[in-house]
């Protein structure tokens, strides 16, 4: 079967898989046994019943309370008392079961100490007390095991990739909902001289499109410009045309300037030329995942001189820009939250982030004093909020966008989060970076707006059931 364009697994679920299938595998001990990986992946099923009575009904659920059951009857050497010491030292228990981010703290009654050899196993005391905390417990196993490189994918810049590249094979751009390249690409062709519109020709495919862009081709062959087609999902008639072009440059015999390169930017699609495909350098933007991997996102992309490009009022404007980043990050992961979040799944991008800094920016460098209404206006109402068409949308997000773009992020003890985790800085792009690198996860729910019991629910049981069926998939490639 012919590959087909299709976007990249996320980083945390392929590399937790991944990494528990070499650890179930005979050479590694098994470090994992089969009963644990069942037990995590199925639970204790919905034929599990018990005759004990719940000791604790006020904050043990029967679900649970079978769950607790089941965990020691499933695994009896490693979880031998584990019912009984849940019902003597119930307020012990209920006190982890509690906390914020019980996958944090210690667990109770020297369960710590009794399973330090099987760190894995911590990870089903998690599920069967808090499920919702079970993504964010895996992540911590994996970065104790392997590092936070395996949990976060580490930002790249085309500056990176650019060397690989050659005028006879092109760059494809995997699009994502929530991330959106050209502003990326326009940024770093500037950087090397090719100003959009005179050497960066870029034109969105569609119908009667595909001659414009076959000229773009062959005019840029020859000049060295480069050509920029997006959105080839688009244009499934031209596609063919594509690939005999492709193919025609890749041709030695063909005559085309050092200096050409072809962008194609294509969401997954059927569609897509496989000789493309399989020619080309397959790139992806996905919207990074957490509040944390997305500011630093966007100050992995942003250059001192754009820091700097407020001279009149330099100070605010880093602390705003700061803000505003902030606000871009949490209004996208609210929609981890499902209809808890936003009664509509809305598609924020960059370009929202993008056109409110220039707008931060203007508004600073023509107006003698900060015109906080203004700038509320335009960015939660038009650049945010003509995004939005649900009214309960709209009053919560700009009920968010005034916990950023108010005049007390001016001071320098203002904090985004009732815990005081995340700050406003006005430092400068490196710092940024630094400061942003050794922030938590940036997973709390107050940070999202939301409440620290509702909130990671939704997002984290959602996780933790689709392990089932990416798991099988991993355990095949292994």
């Amino acid at each position: 079967m012919p590959p087909v364009l299709g976007p990249p697994p996320p980083a945390l679920p392929f590399s937790f898989l991944l990494f528990t299938s070499i650890l179930r595998h005979e050479s590694a001990g098994p470090e994992i046994l089969p009963a644990e990986w069942s037990y995590l992946v199925r639970g204790a099923g919905a034929a599990a019943t018990t005759t004990k009575p719940n000791p604790h009904p006020a904050w043990i659920t029967p679900n649970m309370w079978i769950s607790i059951v089941h965990l020691e009857q499933a695994m009896p050497d490693t979880f031998l008392g584990f019912t009984e010491s849940v019902i003597a030292f119930g307020p012990e228990w209920q006190a982890w079961f509690e906390t914020d981010e019980p996958h944090l703290q210690v667990l109770p009654c020297s369960w710590e100490e009794k399973l330090a050899a099987k760190p894995f196993c911590k990870l089903l005391v998690i599920k069967v007390f808090r499920e919702e905390k079970l993504i964010f417990a895996c992540s911590q196993y994996v970065a104790g095991k392997l590092g936070s490189e395996f949990t976060e994918p580490p930002p790249w810049a085309l500056d990176d990739v650019f060397p690989d590249t050659s005028c006879r094979t092109p760059i494809i751009f995997i699009l994502s909902t929530g991330a959106d390249p050209t502003a990326m690409l326009q940024r770093f062709a500037e950087k090397c001289g090719y100003v959009t519109g005179e050497r960066l020709h870029m034109i969105s495919l569609g119908q009667g499109q595909g001659p414009i862009a076959e000229m773009l081709i062959n005019q840029a062959v020859k000049t060295g410009d480069w050509v920029c087609l997006q959105n080839c999902h688009l244009a499934s008639s031209w596609m063919l045309r594509l690939e005999e072009k492709v193919e025609e440059l890749s041709k030695e015999s063909s005559s085309v300037h050092p200096e050409f390169r072809l962008w194609l930017t294509s969401m997954p699609s059927k569609v897509f030329p496989v000789l493309v495909l399989q020619n080309g350098i397959k790139l992806t933007n996905e919207p990074p995942k957490g509040v944390k991997a997305n500011i630093n996102r966007t100050y992995n992309d942003l250059t001192p001189e754009a820091l700097m490009a407020c001279a009149s009022k330099p100070a605010a404007f880093k602390k705003l820009l700061f803000a505003l980043s902030f606000f871009h990050a949490v209004v996208q992961e609210r929609r981890k939250f499902g209809p808890l979040g936003w009664n509509i799944r809305y598609e924020f991008n960059t370009s929202d982030l993008e056109c409110s800094a220039m707008t931060l920016r203007m508004f600073l460098s023509e107006q003698e004093n900060i015109p906080w209404p203004a700038l509320e206006y335009v960015i939660g109402q038009i650049n945010y909020g003509g995004r939005v068409t649900d009214d309960l949308d709209r009053r919560c997000l700009m009920s968010v966008l005034r916990q950023y773009i108010t005049p007390r992020v001016l001071d320098d003890d203002y904090k985004f989060t009732p815990s005081g985790g995340c700050q406003c800085w006005a430092a400068g792009v490196a710092s940024c970076r630094g400061t942003v690198a050794v922030l938590g996860g940036g997973r709390e729910p107050q940070g999202h707006g939301n409440s620290a019991r509702w909130g990671p629910r939704a997002a984290g049981v959602t996780w933790a059931l689709g392990l089932q069926g990416v798991g099988m998939g991993v355990a095949l490639v292994m």
